[in-house]
């Protein structure tokens, strides 16, 4: 027979398992990330907590008109009390 329908209101669905290559690039990037230096600094990945709390805070201000964070400026503002 056809597969049960989800019940309405059983909240979201759980996230699908990484896909192999996006492992693979995580760790790659783990472990280039300390090399990233100078001009490339841009490049390091930013948690994606950090970009959350800059999101908020930013909002938050209710700037008005187009604003580009760079990715410094987004870990500095998450680790900023």
């Amino acid at each position: 027979g056809a597969p049960p329908r989800p019940r309405r209101g059983a909240g979201p669905a759980p996230p699908p398992p990484p896909r192999l290559g996006e492992r693979a690039a995580e760790v790659a990037l783990s472990l280039a990330s300390p090399l990233l230096l100078g001009p490339l600094r841009a490049l390091r990945p930013t948690p994606a907590e950090a970009v959350a709390t800059a999101l908020v805070e930013t909002a938050a201000a209710r700037p008005t008109g187009v604003h580009v964070y760079d990715p410094e400026a987004i870990r500095q503002a998450a680790a900023d009390p």
